[in-house]
């Protein structure tokens, strides 16, 4: 949640934002809820939700166009 609130804010982490990244976060929340670990609710959807919401403004959709300049986005 923390990376979030960062990117947010302006600050530019590598690697992030990203299918690796989501994939990742997906299957390693999985396992961890799956074999007891005590993770929280917040931290992983919010990021899961921010690579999501970023992942769909590239897709290659006449609308998402608007998405991808920075301008527009804000």
């Amino acid at each position: 949640m923390a990376e979030v609130m960062g990117l947010l804010n302006g600050v530019n982490y590598t690697d992030t934002i990203g299918f690796k990244t989501l994939f990742v976060k997906c299957f390693g929340t999985l396992f961890a809820v799956c074999g007891g670990l005590c993770i929280g609710k917040e931290g992983p959807l919010v990021h899961i939700g921010a690579n999501v919401g970023v992942i769909c403004c590239f897709l290659p959709f006449s609308f998402s166009k608007y998405l991808q300049n920075d301008v527009t986005k804000r």
